[in-house]
C-alpha cells in the first residue's frame, strides 16, 4: 500500500485490522461462505461421503425439519 501522501513509505497500519488477502484474515470466521453443490464438494475432497465438511473452511447447517445445505 502506498501512503496517502505519496512518500512510497510503508503504510501505517492498526494492529487490530486485518487486511484481505492476509494470512490473518484468511479464517473461517473472517470469510463469507457460499451455498455449494453437495456431490461436487464430495467429489472434490470438501466434504465426506455423509456430506461432513472436512476442514474448517466449510459448513453443512441443517434446519429443524432435517433439510440440509452445505457452504464453503
Amino acid at each position: 500500500m502506498v501512503p496517502a501522501d505519496g512518500t512510497g513509505g510503508p503504510a501505517p497500519r492498526s494492529p487490530d485490522v486485518l487486511f484481505v488477502g492476509t494470512p490473518e484474515f484468511q479464517v473461517p470466521g473472517d470469510l463469507v461462505l457460499s451455498s455449494y453443490p453437495l456431490d461436487v464438494a464430495v467429489a472434490e475432497g470438501l466434504a465426506d461421503e455423509n456430506g461432513g465438511p472436512v476442514d474448517g473452511f466449510s459448513v453443512e447447517y441443517c434446519d429443524e425439519q432435517g433439510i440440509c445445505g452445505f457452504y464453503t
